[in-house]
């Protein structure tokens, strides 16, 4: 049956269940992978589809192999400004004094994880440690704390920074694996030579580290697809529904930022871009901003602005080298927030 597993069929079924339900129309509410199915929908049944919200979207031209390989880069570029900002506050952190500093700092650490793992902390826990925590401006400051531990040979465990160390533990191979996905994303075409795959590989193993990187390259499941799918992926477009609302986080590595606006202009939806922001899935949980433009939307019916912005969470508030202060706590719940949140998992969208 995998062969029938596709976007396009779960749209189907998702008219059976409308059409049983009595339903003339739907409203809908898609986040990441949902974004697609939602916009599938629309194309296939755009008499069925009122108003309709896609939060995290996927890119519409990255279908499905380019979506991933994608990925890598967004980790890296989160790793990138976690950087920036540790390397603005040497004097705090003593990491280094620049963005390039700070990364080259993170790579001694790593090695000497590869050579002599601390604890259950080897270097592939803790590249892909990184690249997930790097995502959440609010750990930033623990995250840096977790490396300094770390490169003088202590676990970080009871120590500043101790919950933001349990990604190390959460970020896991196991949490790559996504079941049924798996199936669904081989209704587009990926490469058949390994070879591609190799070549791949060896260019993100040094060049994105971060947040398993080189998984985002490697082989999958339908690298060895066994079917032909019986038609091809649906090229999506609104024509006879509602302009719909397009949510999207700046530092979203699972579905990256350039994803939203793509998929904003291909359905002539309203984008609302939330800035320095690392999150997955943003709407319902716990940005006021967006709560409120989608509220409204899907409750009255007003659009927010054609192009509207949103502030992120927060980054410790620690000061620049040479501005003094003393930067407050994070509260324990906050950070196990991060560590319990939708946007956690290292894997696919």
């Amino acid at each position: 049956m995998r062969q029938f597993i596709s976007t396009a069929n779960t749209a189907r079924d998702m008219d059976v269940v409308r059409a049983v339900l009595g339903e003339q129309k739907i409203n809908y509410l898609g986040y990441s992978y949902g974004t697609y199915l939602g916009a599938v929908y629309g194309t296939l049944f755009p008499n069925r589809l009122d108003r309709s919200v896609l939060d995290s979207a996927v890119h519409p031209e990255w279908i499905w192999h380019e979506q991933f390989r994608q990925q890598a880069v967004a980790y890296r570029r989160g790793v990138e400004a976690w950087a920036s900002w540790v390397g603005e506050r040497n004097e705090k952190f003593a990491l280094g004094k620049s963005r390039d500093e700070v990364i080259a700092e993170v790579e001694k650490v790593a090695a000497k994880l590869h050579g002599t793992p601390i604890g259950e902390h080897n270097r592939s826990s803790f590249d892909g440690a990184v690249g997930v925590s790097a995502r959440y401006r609010p750990l930033w400051s623990d995250l840096a704390s977790i490396v300094i531990k770390l490169r003088s040979g202590e676990k970080p465990e009871n120590t500043e920074g101790a919950k933001a160390g349990e990604v190390l533990a959460k970020t896991g191979l196991q949490e790559l694996r996504s079941g049924v996905f798996d199936t669904v994303t081989c209704e587009s075409d990926w490469p058949t030579d390994l070879h591609v795959y190799y070549e791949d590989m060896r260019t993100f193993r040094e060049r994105y580290p971060f947040g398993f990187g080189i998984m985002r390259a490697a082989p999958m499941t339908c690298t060895f697809r066994s079917f032909t799918p019986p038609e091809p992926p649906v090229k999506i477009g609104r024509n006879g529904y509602p302009v719909g609302v397009v949510v999207q986080s700046e530092g979203d590595t699972q579905t990256q930022y350039a994803s939203g606006p793509a998929m904003a202009e291909r359905l002539g939806h309203n984008l609302i871009t939330v800035v320095d922001e690392g999150k997955h899935g943003i709407y319902n949980g716990g940005n006021k901003c967006v709560d409120e433009k989608v509220n409204r939307y899907l409750i009255e019916g007003p659009l927010p602005g054609s192009s509207s912005e949103c502030t992120g969470e927060p980054r410790p508030d620690v000061p620049k080298d040479g501005q003094g202060g003393a930067a407050p706590a994070l509260s324990q719940d906050r950070i196990q927030g991060y560590l319990d949140g939708r946007g956690l998992s290292a894997g696919r969208p």
